[in-house]
C-alpha cells in the first residue's frame, strides 16, 4: 500500500510539472529583450542573469525564478540569458536569439500564446473600405553591418551595404509589396560616407559623423560604412525590377562642429551630382531623399536642421534642374 501511495504521489507531481511546463512556449529566432548588447548587466526593463550554454538552461532559470520571470531571451552569440522585468512579450526577429514566455495562467505575459492582452490581442480595425495613403505601405532597409559589436549580430548580412539583392525570396517579397516605398535609412545614416569616383573611404576612420569638435551621429564620429556609386545604382535597379519606390536617407551630420553649426554638404553634393548624371531610365525608382535620422537635440537643433534642410532642397533643385522626376 505504501509503495502504491508513493507511485500515486509521484504521478501527481509529474502531471503537475508537465502541466506547468506546457504553459511556457519557446520561439526560435526571436528577441524579446531588444537592446541586450554584449555587456551582461541590468537595463531599464531587463536583467542579464549570466552566461548559459543553451536556451533550455536560460528557460529553466526564468521558470524557476523567485522574481516572477515570465519572459526570457538567450543569445547564441554572447550566450547571455536575459529576464524581462516588465512582463512584456513583444519579440522581434533575430537569427541568433531564442525567446520564451509564460502563455497561460496567473501572471502570464500578455500577447504570449493564449494569454489575453498584449499587442497580439488589442488590434482595433476601422470600417472596411476607408482610404489608404498612396505612400503606404513603407518598408526599410538599414545600414547596420554584421561586424558591428552592438547591434550588427541582429542584422547579419541584411545591411544596405551587403544585402544580396538578387535573392529570389527577397525579390518575390518586394514585388508583392510594390508599389511600396523602400526607405534606405536607420541610425547609422549620419555616419555614412559616399564614395564617388576616386575618393577614399574606410570604415572606422574619418569623421563622417560630425567633426573632431562634435559627434552628431547616433553611432559615433568615425565613418560607419562606405556607400559607393555602384551600390547606389544596384539599389535603384532593385527598385525598378520590383516596383518599389526608393527613398535614400542622407547624412545630416558631416562636418558639424556643434549642434547649432551648419554641416558640410560637399559629400552630399558629390552623391547628388553623380545621381543626376545617371541615365534617365536608371532613376525611375527614385522617389525622394530623407535628411538625417533622429538627431534633433543632441546632434543638431531643430532650427539648424530646418535651415540645412532648406539648403538641401535648393541643392536638389539646382542639381536635377528640370528633371520631371523632381
Amino acid at each position: 500500500n505504501m509503495a502504491r501511495l508513493v507511485l500515486v504521489v509521484l504521478s501527481l507531481l509529474l502531471a503537475k510539472a508537465a502541466s506547468q511546463q506546457s504553459k511556457w512556449i519557446e520561439v526560435k529566432e526571436t528577441n524579446a529583450v531588444m537592446g541586450c548588447g554584449d555587456v551582461c548587466t541590468t537595463v531599464s526593463d531587463a536583467k542579464c542573469v549570466g552566461s548559459l550554454s543553451n536556451a533550455d538552461e536560460c528557460a529553466q532559470t526564468c521558470q524557476n525564478s523567485t522574481t516572477s520571470c515570465t519572459v526570457w531571451t538567450w543569445s547564441a552569440s554572447t550566450q547571455h540569458c536575459w529576464h524581462r522585468l516588465d512582463n512584456q512579450w513583444q519579440p522581434a526577429t533575430s537569427e541568433t536569439t531564442t525567446s520564451g514566455c509564460l502563455a497561460e495562467g496567473d501572471g502570464c505575459a500578455p500577447g504570449c500564446g493564449s494569454c489575453a492582452g498584449g499587442s497580439n490581442s488589442s488590434l482595433v480595425f476601422g470600417d472596411l473600405g476607408g482610404p489608404v495613403s498612396p505612400n503606404s505601405p513603407g518598408v526599410t532597409l538599414d545600414w547596420w553591418v554584421a561586424e558591428d559589436g552592438k547591434y550588427g549580430y541582429q542584422w547579419g548580412n541584411a545591411s544596405i551595404l551587403t544585402l544580396d539583392l538578387n535573392n529570389s525570396n527577397l525579390r518575390t517579397l518586394a514585388t508583392g509589396l510594390a508599389p511600396a516605398i523602400l526607405r534606405l535609412g536607420g541610425s547609422p545614416i549620419d555616419s555614412i560616407e559616399y564614395v564617388i569616383g576616386d575618393s577614399q573611404c574606410a570604415r572606422g576612420q574619418g569623421t563622417a559623423g560630425g567633426s573632431t569638435k562634435h559627434t552628431c551621429s547616433q553611432v559615433g564620429l568615425a565613418t560607419y560604412g562606405c556607400f559607393t556609386g555602384e551600390r547606389w545604382r544596384e539599389l535603384l535597379q532593385f527598385g525598378r525590377d520590383t516596383g518599389l519606390r526608393v527613398v535614400l536617407g542622407l547624412n545630416a551630420c558631416n562636418g558639424r562642429t556643434g549642434s547649432n553649426s551648419t554641416m558640410n554638404f560637399t559629400n552630399i553634393q558629390q552623391l547628388l551630382t553623380f545621381t543626376a548624371s545617371l541615365p534617365k531610365d536608371e532613376l525611375g525608382a527614385l522617389y525622394g531623399f530623407e535628411f538625417g535620422n533622429e538627431i534633433l537635440g543632441g546632434g543638431v537643433t531643430a532650427d539648424q536642421w530646418g535651415r540645412d534642410a532648406n539648403t538641401l532642397v535648393g541643392m536638389i533643385k539646382t542639381t536635377f534642374g528640370s528633371n520631371p522626376l523632381f
